[in-house]
């Protein structure tokens, strides 16, 4: 059961994110109740993910920037309040940071499908 919230215009959308994970009371906190800005900035995550797609990275073997995309997807994450996400990237950070590249890639490959529905969601497909 979704917790009540004071969400109008498309529920739909809120409620699927919330569904997948995402802690819409703290992205209210943090939006201090702008619920516009919110999903202004909600619609542009799927672009953003798509330009931060780290896969090609990892398979150059080019750890900097894949370290440096997975950072700014974790970033985006934790600001609109995709916790799992935020939770995943983070763990890949983590990994790179600490050498271990393959356990790292692996991660990162299974976060790309909840991406994904992230960006269903969102886009309300």
């Amino acid at each position: 059961i979704l917790r009540e919230r004071k969400f109008g215009g498309n529920k739909d959308m809120l409620d699927k994110i919330q569904l997948l994970g995402a802690d819409l009371d703290d992205a209210m906190r943090r939006f201090q109740g702008n619920e516009a800005l919110y999903k202004r900035l909600l619609l542009k995550f799927p672009g953003q993910a798509a330009n931060l797609n780290a896969e090609v990275y990892f398979e150059k073997e080019n750890y900097d920037k894949a370290l440096e995309n997975v950072h700014t997807m974790k970033g985006l994450a934790a600001n609109l309040s995709l916790s799992n996400l935020y939770d995943a990237y983070s763990e890949v950070v983590d990994l790179l940071r600490s050498g271990k590249y393959t356990e790292a890639e692996g991660k990162y490959l299974a976060i790309l499908p909840i991406e994904e529905e992230y960006n269903k969601a969102i886009l309300g497909e």
